[in-house]
């Protein structure tokens, strides 16, 4: 859908909950968000989807990540200012 509807994401920060391959953030990079911070509770989904984005040779610098466990507040200081 970003891919039709780039409009959607364009400009805007995106956070991928529930990261998994990181295919939904690398399509919002693609679309134009200007950063996008992907989260998973994996450690290992988070590095694996960064690694596959940077070898993309997509927006460089536009996608961060973190292994984030929402159930216990683990909200990071990158996405709590925005």
């Amino acid at each position: 859908r970003l891919s039709a509807e780039p409009g959607l994401v364009r400009g805007r920060r995106v956070l991928e909950l529930g990261t998994g391959l990181g295919v939904a953030g690398i399509a919002a990079a693609d679309a134009g968000a200007r950063h996008v911070f992907l989260s998973d509770i994996d450690a290992s989904a988070v590095k694996l989807a960064l690694r596959s984005h940077a070898e993309l040779g997509r927006s460089p610098g536009r996608v961060s990540g973190a292994r984030i466990d929402f159930a216990r507040g683990g909200w990071p200081a990158a996405i709590r200012a925005g």
